[in-house]
């Protein structure tokens, strides 16, 4: 699986989780008042929080799809 697949299944399911776009992703969805630096901050957050929740995630779905 390429590092861009792997961004856009966690961009993903961090909108999904929070509602918030990741960093990298734009749109006309973000949050009134959501600045860069706290989707940043938010993302890294939500990085450290579900790590291994993360890491399960897109090992099953490697596993699943065969890629």
């Amino acid at each position: 699986m390429d590092s861009n697949t792997k961004f856009e299944i966690k961009a993903s399911v961090f909108h999904k989780m929070t509602g918030m776009l990741a960093p990298g992703k734009d749109g006309g969805c973000m949050t009134v008042g959501e600045s860069f630096e706290e989707r940043i901050r938010d993302w890294d957050e939500w990085h450290i929080e579900n790590d291994k929740i993360i890491g399960a995630f897109m090992l099953a779905i490697k596993e699943v799809l065969d890629i």
